[in-house]
């Protein structure tokens, strides 16, 4: 018999998305606890909750953070605040519906799996499953560029009728973790804004841990965020300049983290920047360039933390 506590990020004034998040675990009763991470509402978090839920068959509990602390410390504060009796805990961002009842999925459940709801659009989640084959770590990338990660796209057939693909990594919101990982791994803090969670899963994967996606329960996004939206890499930069270089620089220190093979990866990198370059060259994006550069240089050069202009 597994239990579950479910984990929930919010700030601003979110509180009509985070409403529907908590009315969509019922139907659920391996949910047994709910906490609930103030990360930084614009309203009182604890009174609006006690005025909309007086009857739940689940416990809700709030977690103050006195300024917006992101999710990596918002979550590594939750952590440590977890209901020791419960099993598992399940991330939810505060717009993450939960579709259909975790139970269909109670096969996959163990102490030694991480089960990710699929999360329709999310990308590279969707597609690769769609395609049925495993979600694996193309080597020696940069900015996720690489002529075997091209050819590997390239190869993928549709319409897979799998409830269920392995994967090397996976996004926080929606991911049931057992509990024992908590006690083995740590989120790294030093990471701001993106890419946290697919180091700390991949570590996950590398103690043993298997990872699988599946969707037996799914996920469903009512609001779509800075980061999901389609945009180049330009456009990216000139609308939010810090939460680019953040993505930026997280996802290059991840991969130069994990790389095989020094040469290859150094071609990868040197073509891709090539590219890059003409680009902003022939749109005449000097400062733009500017923040892509340092957030590159920084990420090779493996330095992480706060943005400094």
């Amino acid at each position: 018999m597994f239990s579950i506590q479910v984990i929930i990020l919010t700030y601003k004034n979110r509180f009509h998305l985070l409403e529907q998040v908590i009315k969509s675990l019922s139907g659920n009763e391996e949910i047994k606890d709910v906490l609930i991470v103030d990360n930084g509402c614009d309203y009182n978090l604890k009174d609006m909750l006690a005025a909309s839920f007086q009857e739940l068959k689940f416990n809700i509990d709030t977690l103050i953070i006195n300024e917006p602390a992101g999710t990596t410390k918002g979550l590594s504060m939750a952590f440590e605040k977890i209901n020791q009796k419960n099993t598992h805990v399940l991330i939810l961002d505060d717009d993450n519906l939960l579709q259909g009842n975790i139970k269909e999925a109670k096969s996959m459940i163990s102490d030694n799996i991480i089960l990710n709801f699929l999360r329709e659009g999310r990308e590279p989640y969707t597609s690769f499953f769609k395609s049925g084959k495993n979600l694996k770590l193309v080597n020696n990338s940069f900015m996720g560029f690489s002529i075997i990660s091209y050819l590997r796209f390239q190869s993928q057939s549709i319409n897979s009728n799998k409830s269920s693909i392995e994967s090397d990594y996976l996004p926080y919101g929606g991911t049931l973790i057992p509990l024992k990982v908590f006690s083995k791994l740590n989120i790294n803090k030093d990471f701001i804004l993106y890419h946290d969670d697919i180091d700390f899963f991949y570590r996950c994967k590398l103690n043993d841990y298997k990872l699988f996606i599946t969707n037996k329960c799914k996920i469903i996004d009512i609001d779509i965020s800075w980061h999901d939206k389609k945009l180049d890499l330009l456009a990216s930069i000139k609308l939010n300049p810090e939460n680019t270089y953040y993505a930026i620089r997280n996802k290059v220190y991840f991969e130069k983290s994990v790389k095989k093979n020094d040469i290859v990866f150094f071609m990868n990198t040197i073509a891709w920047r090539t590219v890059y370059f003409f680009k902003f060259f022939k749109r005449r994006k000097k400062q733009e360039y500017k923040i892509l550069t340092k957030a590159l240089n920084d990420g090779l050069k493996k330095k992480l933390g706060q943005y400094e202009k």
